[in-house]
């Protein structure tokens, strides 16, 4: 079976690429050896805010680091993302150097660490001008930490959120561009993929988001923000989930205002929620919603 179409168009030649990403006006960073970096003796700018996020792997032997640094002269940011040993025994430098500012600017950061501890999953997350409640990677890639070496799963702006499942053998994903009403769900190995139609349910100003995986790689969870950046965050949510093996949709939620998102699916039946502080831009109270009876209570 063929790629989706996001993935299918493969590795740009870099003319086209350049072109597109221009366009898109927020343009992804891609991995370069350190050797390239244009930034190795360039002195920090006075005025610059430099901001460090550190990810640490389950196992506790791997350390992610994503440093951001903006502005810079001629309106540009810096980046590095290093991945690294705790022990300090093994250094993979990703990414070092600097970008134009578009409509926005990028930051490369982890999306998951493999279950066995051997690889990690991260892309660009774009922080663009304007109303996008839900951008946690536009691409994909996989790291392979015996060897160093990625590669690429999704190209650059395919998906507005996207989500890996915890065998680390699928990824979920919300289509951008040509296919913003379509959810997929790709095969990481083979690139065979299934797809859903959400057009239904997104009304032409809506936005889906936080797809969370169950337990048992089976199903997604994920919520549609209603009415989006009038007045607030969101006038209200809802809550689906889909069966991957039939990619069948079902309801839980529909338009709640306080507003809840999916925050992890522990058991087979219950899923946390979140209301979501918009002040803060973090999660805040936490329910459980009974995936049975569609029931709500604090958790505890």
């Amino acid at each position: 079976m063929p790629i989706p179409l996001p993935a299918r168009l493969g590795w740009w030649p870099a003319a086209l690429l350049a072109l597109l990403l221009l366009q898109s006006g927020c343009a992804p960073i891609q991995p370069i050896t350190p050797a390239e970096s244009p930034l190795a003796a360039t002195p920090t700018p006075e005025n610059s805010v430099t901001t460090t996020e550190q990810f640490t792997s389950p196992n506790g032997e791997w350390i992610a680091t994503s440093t951001l640094q903006t502005p810079r002269p001629g309106d540009e940011y810096y980046q590095r993302f290093v991945v690294e040993k705790v022990d300090g025994s093994i250094q993979y430098s990703l990414l070092d150097g600097y970008a134009p500012f578009g409509l926005g600017y990028t930051v490369m950061k982890p999306k998951s660490w493999s279950q066995d501890g051997t690889r990690l999953y991260y892309g660009n997350v774009p922080h663009p001008d304007g109303c996008a409640l839900f951008l946690d990677a536009s691409d994909l890639y996989e790291l392979d930490l015996a060897t160093g070496e990625s590669r690429g799963i999704l190209p650059p702006d395919s998906a507005w959120t996207l989500s890996v499942s915890p065998d680390s053998k699928r990824v979920a994903y919300h289509a951008r561009n040509q296919d913003e009403k379509s959810l997929y769900v790709l095969d990481m190995a083979s690139y065979d993929y299934t797809m859903l139609d959400v057009a239904p349910i997104l009304g032409d100003s809506d936005q889906l988001g936080e797809i969370v995986w169950s337990p048992d790689n089976n199903h997604v969870a994920f919520v549609v923000a209603h009415q989006p950046c009038m007045g607030g965050w969101a006038a209200a949510t809802s809550i689906y989930t889909v069966n991957i093996q039939e990619m069948s949709l079902t309801p839980h939620l529909q338009r709640d205002e306080r507003p809840l998102i999916p925050a992890a699916w522990p058991t087979p039946d219950e899923l946390i929620l979140a209301i979501w502080d918009a002040d803060t831009w973090s999660k805040g109270q936490a329910f459980i919603l009974n995936l049975t009876d569609n029931s709500v209570t604090p958790a505890e």
